[in-house]
């Protein structure tokens, strides 16, 4: 089986968790593909649990969507 993701970008595949370390606090976040096939879950979730944890800690962090 063919795999869907060109050989130039597999090398950047990675969890919903280490994408959403990539994003800073005051980042501005597109998302795009509301709809039941192409709705982005997983990284949304990491970012949500991230934003708790650092909240928690006692940081702010805050991003725009």
């Amino acid at each position: 089986m063919r795999s869907r993701i060109g050989a130039n970008l597999r090398d950047r595949v990675m969890s919903a968790n280490a994408a959403a370390a990539m994003i800073a606090s005051g980042s501005t976040v597109g998302l795009s593909g509301f709809t039941g096939s192409g709705y982005p879950k997983a990284v949304p979730l990491a970012l949500a649990a991230r934003i708790e944890a650092e909240h928690a800690r006692g940081n702010p962090f805050r991003v725009r969507v």
